[in-house]
């Protein structure tokens, strides 16, 4: 698809505009932190950003206000008497404070009063080097490997009192994270944290690294309202649904329509639909060897290194018996799923069925669903608007020419950027 891009920008279809885009990367702003140590960790709750160091006579967590993004601050710092700041977790409220082998390695600081309020000594010799969340009040602490204990689980359901609740002798040695960052134009350095928000075509990364002991705010602006979450220069998208969606029949789908609509060389599609695919898990068949549900759907679409899915089902699942709230159950799965890996993810309303009423009547059910449970910027709305003629083929259940147009057209409004 790529290779016929750019003949699509000269002889695309005159009564469709296309959309172009360049993207671009500029650095917003940096601040130099004190001292001469490079830092270790950081964390981000609402405009501030914790910024963990290792001991150097000086503070070993600096708090930088980075409300606006162009001119970053130190706003304040606290000391914890020669420790090394490992590893920062941001939770709702605190900061929870990973640190080399001393008698509190594990501490809760509190940024309203910018004080520590809670501290426990996971009794280990080796440094933490990781920590993450198993649950909304469960963190999952990681020391190097030792002789003995070096793993702990830890309750903060009340953040002023954590206590462990479990620990193990694990096998291995942790594994930090790695921070990819592929732009060595803007970032000099090692990077050591990397954190990244999306407001629209606009990503914002927030980079601690090695580089004058700088943290660096880093915008991205691409082709469409998602990241390139894979940092691998593509924007690429998977297009997930049924037969309104899969390629193989006659009439050009929506998601190849959108890739002229979104001309900038770096949106990709992956089409991963299939004909019959309900949304709800249902054995494999011969006669559908391009996968009878959305997870096998997701998973072709992760091997192809999606950066966003959108989810189109419903028509199948209630002609199989399946009813909205399943449906529903399994749309907010496949968010959970791209969401963790800093994917983008949209879904398609159910679109009419002209050829059973009590299934439209379904359909209409799971759309109410839908528009109660997701934002206006996830959903696509591909029921409204559309008639029979001549927006829907003779049995009024797949979309015409026309209404695949109008489909593609619905989606870069919410995928192309503004």
């Amino acid at each position: 698809m790529r290779n016929v891009k750019g003949f699509l920008l000269s002889f695309c279809l005159l009564a469709h505009a296309s959309i172009g885009f360049a993207t671009e990367v500029t650095l917003a702003g940096s601040v130099s932190l004190p001292g001469d140590k490079d830092p270790r960790s950081m964390a981000r709750i609402d405009s501030t950003l914790f910024v963990g160091m290792p001991t150097n006579g000086q503070d070993e967590i600096y708090a930088v206000d980075v409300s606006t993004p162009t001119s970053p601050f130190v706003d304040w710092s606290i000391n914890l008497s020669n420790t090394n700041v490992e590893v920062l977790l941001a939770g709702e409220q605190y900061v929870y404070v990973g640190s080399g082998d001393t008698p509190d390695d594990f501490r809760v600081l509190d940024p309203v009063s910018r004080t520590i309020v809670a501290s426990l000594n996971l009794f280990s010799s080796r440094a933490v080097r990781v920590m993450e969340w198993d649950s909304a009040t469960l963190i999952h602490v990681y020391k190097n490997k030792g002789s003995g204990v070096d793993e702990f689980v830890v309750d903060v359901s009340d953040p002023l009192a954590p206590f462990v609740v479990s620990e193990a002798d694990s096998p291995t040695n942790p594994v930090p994270p790695v921070f990819n960052w592929p732009y060595g134009h803007t970032s000099v350095g090692l990077v050591v944290s990397r954190i990244d928000t999306m407001t629209g075509a606009e990503r914002l990364s927030y980079l601690a690294n090695t580089s004058d002991q700088e943290v660096q705010i880093v915008r991205t602006v691409g082709p469409v309202t998602f990241p390139d979450a894979n940092d691998d220069g593509a924007f690429r998208l998977g297009c997930m649904g049924d037969s309104n969606t899969g390629l193989g029949a006659s009439t050009e789908k929506w998601c190849e329509k959108l890739d002229t609509l979104i001309t900038d060389p770096s949106f990709e599609i992956r089409n991963v639909g299939c004909s019959s695919a309900t949304a709800v898990w249902r054995p494999p068949h011969p006669i559908v060897p391009c996968g009878t549900n959305s997870y096998t759907h997701m998973k072709n679409a992760m091997n192809a290194a999606v950066d966003a899915v959108v989810v189109a089902y419903g028509t199948n699942d209630h002609f199989f018996g399946y009813t909205p709230e399943n449906v529903l159950d399994v749309y907010l799965e496949h968010q959970a799923t791209v969401t963790a890996l800093g994917m983008g993810f949209y879904v398609f309303t159910t679109p009419f069925r002209f050829n059973n009423a009590a299934l439209q009547a379904l359909n209409d059910e799971l759309n109410v669903l839908i528009s109660a449970t997701f934002t206006s910027e996830e959903i696509i709305d591909v029921h409204t608007g559309f008639t029979f003629n001549p927006d829907y083929s003779w049995d009024g259940l797949h979309f015409s020419d026309a209404g695949q147009q109008k489909r593609a057209e619905r989606a870069a409004e919410k995928i192309a950027a503004p």
